[in-house]
């Protein structure tokens, strides 16, 4: 069934990889046509056929009034943006920036641009001015933007980077149900994560390892709310996306025999079991930790050395 919503996103999407933090000012034209898909349960993915991107483009390059030459680059920016042409946006952007400094739209835009273009430093630069500008945009959840371009970067020096492990940093336990140890608003969290979701489902294809963590994070938020058949799908597509993870399969295995025993069961009614991950879960702060003692026993060692061979 999810080949079949994969293959559903990949025909309406239009376009093969862009990121949230797009932000569109001005008027769509009357024709303007938005194709909604639900990505599991609980998410809707928005999708815009493309001849309707260049339908938008040609009614923005008309507008010649010059008192909304601020509106119509910013939006022609995001057009190209999702026609695969952010070399393009960018400029508009910096042209935009130059004249109005300050404003938070073009910042984010900005940071999108950078981030199609591969430049996850300039990306991650302006998405954090986009952030002290507003940090309520997009419903407060650009910290998730931050946190996933700071991710890129570190994975970028370190393939092993946290491979097992949450990109957003969350602590959801080692059990084989999920538990909120560091008393997580988990609402506020869930809205947050499924609204930049709801931007980056309908343009980021599987496999996609990042995609499949960011999932597994909203399967956790989504069993800590007592959701357990939708927690499952969301699971499950986080393994379809490439997140391999012996904490997901333990969870999957463990909600499938509690649904198949009870179809309404309540979750945190239930104890979770202790989960042997093989290093593979292990969370960030437990990793840093071994790496900074091994560091810090080698550098010991060296020191040592040399003292003996003096």
């Amino acid at each position: 069934m999810k080949k079949l919503i994969f293959s559903a996103l990949l025909l309406f999407s239009g376009i093969s990889d862009i990121h949230a933090c797009i932000n569109e000012l001005g008027e769509k034209p009357a024709d303007w046509t938005v194709i909604k898909r639900d990505f599991g349960p609980l998410l809707q993915i928005d999708s815009i056929p493309q001849d309707q991107l260049f339908n938008y483009l040609h009614f923005l390059e008309e507008i010649q009034d010059s008192s909304s030459s601020f509106v119509r680059k910013n939006d022609m920016a995001v057009v190209y943006m999702r026609l695969e042409d952010p070399a393009t946006a960018r400029q508009l952007l910096i042209e935009i920036e130059q004249e109005y400094p300050g404003n938070y739209s073009v910042a984010a835009n900005l940071g999108t641009a950078y981030e199609l273009l591969g430049k996850l430093d300039s990306a991650l630069y302006w998405i954090k001015k986009a952030v002290s500008i507003d940090p309520n945009a997009h419903n407060g959840s650009e910290w998730i933007h931050v946190m996933i371009l700071s991710y890129r970067i570190a994975k970028e020096k370190n393939p092993q980077y946290l491979s097992g492990s949450s990109a957003l940093m969350l602590d959801f336990g080692s059990t084989d149900l999920p538990s909120n140890p560091y008393g997580l608003n988990i609402e506020k969290v869930r809205n947050e994560l499924a609204f930049q979701l709801r931007e980056r489902l309908g343009f980021i294809r599987p496999p996609d390892t990042l995609m499949g963590m960011l999932l597994f994070d909203f399967a956790n938020l989504v069993a800590l709310s007592d959701q357990a058949p939708q927690a499952l799908w969301y699971y499950k597509a986080a393994r379809d996306f490439g997140f391999v993870s012996d904490l997901l399969d333990a969870r999957v295995e463990r909600i499938e025999e509690i649904l198949a025993k009870d179809p309404d069961a309540v979750l945190s009614k239930y104890a979770g079991e202790e989960i042997d991950a093989d290093g593979d879960g292990i969370q960030v702060y437990v990793l840093a930790g071994l790496i900074a003692l091994l560091a810090v026993g080698g550098v010991w060692l060296l020191l040592r050395k040399g003292r003996n061979n003096r």
